[in-house]
């Protein structure tokens, strides 16, 4: 081979050198252009996961919260309830055991249920105030006349009806209590809870 043949060839392979290299480090950039893309899009996904495992956390922590707080809320209500029924429960102790003057609470609701009645007038009363009852309705004056008076199974007071039984009045104890229930609910709230009427 020739010296300038020899030249030539190595001038082609050092060009072709040079184009390889060149490529080699096109390549090169463009490698390590995917791979910071590549590092770039998992920092992204990474952090947006991470956000999003957090957010789910929070969301879970506040569910729990709401969670414990209604079951606080019923716990609170629930012993309130058992309270107050307590507190019902010894009123009416009161009434079964009747230290009180039975003769005059009876006169008193029997006088105010047959006030709204007229004419011949039918009373029930528990046994134990069938004789408190007959010594009252045979002093009771005005324009209502007892002409009936029956045991009914009640704790104590009165139920009044007119004759033909299509007015009824109970001024009975439970009547009285479940009334007075109504009423005192609110006010044993406010003692004993410091809650306001709503």
């Amino acid at each position: 081979m020739s010296d300038v043949e020899e030249k030539i060839r190595e001038a082609v392979l050092e060009k072709a050198r040079k184009e390889a290299e060149k490529i080699i480090a096109e390549a090169r950039r463009e490698a390590e252009r995917i791979l910071e893309k590549a590092k770039r899009e998992w920092e992204e996904n990474r952090e947006r996961l991470r956000k999003q495992i957090i957010e789910n956390a929070k969301r879970r922590a506040e569910e729990i919260i709401i969670e414990a707080r209604i079951k606080a809320r019923m716990k609170l209500t629930e012993a309130k309830r058992e309270v107050i029924d307590e507190v019902i429960k010894n009123i009416e102790d009161i009434v079964k055991e009747g230290n009180y003057d039975r003769k005059l609470s009876l006169q008193r609701l029997l006088e105010e249920a047959v006030s709204s009645l007229r004419g011949d007038v039918r009373i029930y009363v528990s046994e134990r105030d069938l004789g408190l009852a007959r010594d009252i309705a045979s002093k009771l004056d005005g324009d209502v006349r007892i002409v009936d008076i029956k045991i009914k199974s009640i704790l104590g007071g009165v139920i009044a009806e007119n004759i033909n039984g299509t007015v009824r009045i109970d001024n009975s104890y439970e009547a009285r209590l479940e009334l007075l229930k109504t009423r005192l609910i609110p006010a044993i709230q406010r003692e004993l809870f410091g809650e306001q009427e709503h």
